[in-house]
């Protein structure tokens, strides 16, 4: 929880369908980067103001002056990312919670399938912000909100009067991800496809379904293909690889390098 519309949005509702649920325990995580000062620390109060009056426990920690390095390709956004994992998987870890969610909505796959587009990208790329993710092997994050719109969210908060912080960050358009919220998708919006949001979201669905098909494939593939295997050390028949089409061997052989 940041402390956000969205996340404290995701925090009100986890509470109220706690029951519905059957949810055991719910820990508050908030990590505050150290990277706004006053403002910062004033997030880190509410949400734990909030979580007092919500009886549920928060933990909450602050990343030391000068912690987060810009990454090898000059972006702050991503190494503050790192951390904030990092922070997640650690927290849940040690309070043996085997999910973590996260208040990733509609607009934040959009974003991030447009944003990959426009790096450069494969089908992995295409999938947008996975629903559910592996963080270690006691530990999986969920996105509950996935595809929520941004119209929802905002109602919910309204009609439940829930108190949230503005991060003035959000709208610095020096970051890469803000000008494409603000400016490009909004203008492809305008001047192109009104529905060009939902046309990004649908595409990330179905790259899903299809990266899906392949995993089994490839799986099936590569028990067949594994003559040797260690946590070191892979050896592969190699005229068993060659019978497949190249598009199935570049989407296997990266699902044994994760294995």
């Amino acid at each position: 929880v940041s402390g956000g519309r969205d996340s404290m949005a995701l925090l009100y509702g986890t509470t109220r369908l706690r029951e519905t649920l059957k949810i055991p325990a719910i820990v508050v995580a908030h990590l505050n980067h150290g990277l706004r000062n006053e403002a910062g620390r004033r997030d880190a109060e509410l949400v734990n103001v909030t979580c007092r009056s919500l009886n549920v426990p928060a933990i909450i920690s602050e990343c030391a002056a000068g912690q987060l390095e810009r990454d090898s390709r000059g972006s702050l956004e991503e190494s503050a990312r790192i951390a904030r994992y990092e922070f997640l998987r650690a927290t849940a870890e040690e309070q043996k919670t085997p999910l973590i969610a996260t208040a990733h909505y509609a607009a934040d796959q959009a974003e991030t399938v447009l944003h990959n587009i426009l790096r450069g990208t494969g089908l992995r790329g295409l999938r947008g912000i996975p629903e559910r993710r592996r963080l270690s092997e006691p530990v999986e994050l969920i996105r509950p909100m996935l595809n929520i719109a941004d119209s929802v969210i905002a109602d919910y908060v309204r009609d439940n009067n829930i108190p949230f912080a503005t991060d003035a960050t959000n709208v610095d358009t020096r970051f890469t991800r803000n000008r494409i919220r603000h400016d490009l998708l909004p203008q492809l919006q305008r001047d192109f496809n009104m529905q060009a949001a939902d046309a990004l979201i649908g595409l990330a669905a179905q790259t899903e379904e299809l990266l899906q098909c392949l995993d089994v494939i490839a799986e099936g593939l590569m028990k067949e293909a594994i003559l040797e295997q260690t946590p070191e050390f892979c050896r592969l028949n190699a005229s068993r690889l060659q019978q497949q089409p190249e598009s199935i061997l570049r989407h296997a052989l990266p699902v044994l390098w994760q294995q």
